[in-house]
C-alpha cells in the first residue's frame, strides 16, 4: 500500500522516484516467483475440452441467480404511497389552479 500511495502521488516531489521504486522492500524482499499457474495460452488450450461443460455450469448457475421466489410487483401510479409523487402531484394542482385562475381574470379584462 505505501507503494502505491507514493507512486499515486499528486505533488511530483513527494512521489516515489524509479530508483526508491526499485528500492522499495515491496521490489526488493521478494525473490521468488509464487508457484501459482498463471491461465497462458498453453493452459486456456489444455483445458478447452472442458469448456462447455464450464459454460453449461456457469449457465446453471447464473440462472439459479436470477430466479427469485417473489415476482416484483410494479404498484400503478394510482396505488402508489410515493411522497415524493404526491408533493409533485400537489405542485402541478397548485400551478394548475394559478394558470386557471389568471385566464378567468384575463377574460374578465378583456370583457369590460
Amino acid at each position: 500500500k505505501d507503494l502505491i500511495r507514493k507512486l499515486l502521488r499528486t505533488d511530483p516531489s513527494e512521489r516515489y522516484t524509479i530508483r526508491e521504486v526499485m528500492e522499495h522492500k515491496w521490489i526488493t524482499h521478494y525473490h521468488q516467483v509464487p508457484a501459482t499457474p498463471l491461465a497462458t495460452v498453453g493452459m486456456l488450450a489444455d483445458q478447452k475440452g472442458q469448456w462447455g461443460e464450464m459454460q453449461e455450469e456457469f449457465d446453471k448457475t447464473l440462472t439459479a441467480m436470477r430466479m427469485d421466489g417473489e415476482q416484483i410487483e410494479i404498484k400503478s401510479l394510482a396505488e402508489s404511497n410515493n411522497r415524493l409523487l404526491a408533493k409533485r402531484k400537489q405542485k402541478g394542482e397548485k400551478r394548475d389552479e394559478k394558470a386557471g385562475q389568471q385566464v378567468v381574470i384575463q377574460e374578465e379584462e378583456n370583457n369590460i
